[in-house]
């Protein structure tokens, strides 16, 4: 169904986001709608950075606190496991924002969720790295 804006009653297609003059449709009439959109983008571009930050502080405290401890392969298999998924979720998160409109990202937004991308696909390349190092070696 076709939709009329309501600030110069031009009609837009039922997919358009924004009318030509301006008016975003997502944000409605008011600046909750908008305020909640980019609360949303800023808490995932954070999320972006945060995970991978979390799965580097774990492995710190696995390596400071447990080394030479017998005993604990699915330990630290499954630790393992949830330090990639935080990886791979930094890593999602990211490229999500900063592949998103420009009109839609804050700036400073847009600079976490790069951190994001970097920080995770950096540690992904870091330990396939030391992964085929190792295989080589």
């Amino acid at each position: 169904m076709e939709q009329q804006c309501p600030r110069c009653r031009l009609i837009n297609p039922p997919e358009a986001v924004r009318c030509d003059c301006g008016w975003d449709f997502l944000a409605g009439n008011g600046a909750a709608a908008r305020f909640s959109r980019s609360k949303s983008i800023a808490d995932q571009a954070k999320a972006s950075w945060v995970c991978p930050l979390v799965a580097w502080l774990s492995q710190f405290m696995i390596a400071m606190n447990m080394t030479g401890m017998r005993g604990l392969g699915l330990f630290l298999l499954a630790a393992a496991l949830v330090q990639l998924v935080l990886l791979v979720v930094g890593l999602v998160l990211g490229i999500k924002i900063v592949t998103m409109d420009h009109t839609l990202v804050r700036p400073t937004d847009r600079k976490s969720a790069w951190a994001g991308v970097i920080f995770s696909g950096g540690t992904m390349a870091l330990i396939l790295a030391m992964f085929i190092a190792a295989m080589v070696g």
